[in-house]
């Protein structure tokens, strides 16, 4: 009976001795997958940092694209303002210089009181009058 004793702890002890070494076995794989999570929170966490600091600089780059853009909005209009005033300008010269010209030729030059109704009226080359003097122009 002592030998049978002997024999069943001796395999009781083998047992436990094989569960010993399976849960080490897993203990050992359980910390090398804990280590590659933790380098996966590291990198991760790297990552989430150096995205966060992606987002500043870009929101950063928005205002300041934002700015030079309302600022070249305001030097358009600017410019547009500037190009309507010199073009009312020239035309209100060319208006001056019509009724300087027409002041010239006096009421009865060339066209009269109907020019002077029509001042934005041009004369062509075809018109049977002409800004030179009466005696060398010649109608058709």
């Amino acid at each position: 009976m002592l030998q049978a004793e002997k024999a069943q702890v001796a395999e009781a002890l083998t047992k436990v001795e094989a569960g010993r070494v399976e849960l080490e076995l897993s203990m050992t794989k359980l910390r090398a997958e804990e280590a590659s999570l933790q380098d996966s929170l590291s990198k991760l966490s790297a990552l989430n940092q150096s995205l966060s600091q992606d987002r500043l600089d870009l929101n950063g780059l928005v205002a300041q694209l934002e700015e030079e853009k309302a600022a070249l909005q305001g030097r358009l209009r600017q410019a547009e303002q500037e190009a309507t005033v010199a073009r009312e300008q020239q035309e209100r010269r060319k208006e001056l210089q019509l009724e300087q010209e027409v002041a010239l030729q006096g009421p009865g030059g060339p066209g009269g009181l109907e020019w002077q109704r029509t001042s934005k009226r041009r004369w062509s080359s075809s018109s049977p009058r002409c800004f030179i003097s009466s005696a060398s122009c010649r109608s058709s």
